[in-house]
């Protein structure tokens, strides 16, 4: 869920050899440039923004019940979507830095992703309140009258229910950031052996989902960016570096799945697996549509929710369908409103605080 680089595009080559390439310690184009488009991994996204949206689409009190539980088999069936979003980043982190140059990182990504954030918070809380005000909705999201702490807390505090992402990201990207300055970092295993000890973490805490505001999904949130660039490192030929990488990164978070006692962390071993097959998908009749989608994942993310789903719900609700065309409406319509949203915004927008 990140801005484009339609600048910095690799022309020729399958994908398996790009991110053969990309992921190379000593690939020049990964230290010097901004992240190539990477087809496989865009694609990952597209695929976990559908997840995304199934995840926010269970509105008990317009479905009906047939609806809401195939609603709630997609939700367990995307289990892994939030975490895919961290995986990719984590692919994608730089390789190296200086002390200027974790300050500077900072700020790039306190401007790409807690302006965004705050921004869009401080708009769908104003918005909520006016329609609540007007009546249109019941509950308002600030209760007046307020304190200074609660109203300042307020202004901090990312809205329901996507926005803690940002946050978290940003929270997770500058500490390891700050981590690949180390030299021991570099070596190749240190990333995986990191996110296994992460994920140990959860022998004694319990999760119902892996998704979620809960700062006891932080670890998890962690460990599955630190997958990432344990698998970006990961060097051999084309074919054989994508088939290592998800068989090791499977093969450890597995072993930590079995010994943890949280069953929401066995959806991190289905994520490189799930990248490597992506890879292989026929270019243009399936891998297009989806990286197409998660180049504007970003879009779909700060755009869904809390009002478009919600009020298509309504609308479609109406409509003589339930089940699966009833929940096919739903994504299509949130997803083209999200694009005509992002859109509209872009050219009124410059200076680009209201998109990722």
């Amino acid at each position: 869920m990140s801005r484009t680089h339609d600048n910095w595009r690799l022309q020729g080559g399958n994908t398996a050899a790009i991110l053969t390439h990309i992921a190379s310690p000593d690939s020049n184009l990964r230290r010097l440039t901004p992240p190539a488009r990477i087809p496989a991994l865009d694609a990952v996204k597209g695929l976990s923004i559908i997840g995304v949206l199934f995840v926010h689409m269970a509105f008990t009190s317009r479905f009906d019940r047939d609806t809401l539980a195939s609603i709630h088999a997609l939700q367990r069936f995307f289990g892994w979507c939030v975490l895919a979003f961290f995986f990719v980043s984590g692919f994608l982190h730089p390789a190296s830095t200086s002390a200027a140059g974790w300050t500077n990182f900072a700020k790039k990504r306190a401007r790409r992703l807690l302006v965004p954030c705050l921004a869009f918070s401080w708009m769908y809380k104003l918005a909520l309140q006016a329609m609540a005000s007007s009546g249109i909705v019941i509950s308002a999201p600030l209760k007046w009258p307020m304190t200074p702490l609660t109203l300042f807390r307020e202004a901090i505090t990312p809205a329901y229910p996507q926005f803690y992402f940002l946050a978290y990201l940003f929270l997770i990207t500058v500490s390891v950031h700050a981590l690949v300055r180390c030299r021991w970092f570099h070596n190749d295993l240190v990333p995986c052996l990191f996110a296994a000890v992460l994920l140990q973490a959860y022998s004694r805490i319990p999760l119902a989902e892996a998704h979620g505001e809960a700062l006891t999904l932080l670890p998890l949130y962690a460990a599955s960016y630190l997958a990432g660039i344990g698998v970006a490192r990961w060097k051999g030929t084309a074919r054989q570096s994508d088939i290592i990488a998800a068989v090791a990164i499977a093969a450890f978070a597995f072993a930590a799945a079995i010994v943890s006692a949280a069953n929401s962390q066995v959806f991190f071993v289905l994520i490189p697996p799930i990248t490597a097959a992506i890879a292989m998908l026929p270019k243009q009749r399936i891998l297009s549509p989806l990286a197409f989608l998660g180049r504007h994942s970003g879009a779909v993310y700060v755009w869904h929710t809390p009002l478009v789903m919600p009020v298509l719900s309504v609308l479609l609700a109406k409509l003589p369908i339930t089940g699966w065309p009833l929940i096919l409406a739903m994504a299509l319509a949130t997803l083209g409103v999200s694009l005509a949203l992002d859109a509209v915004v872009r050219r009124f927008d410059p200076h680009a605080i209201f998109r990722l």
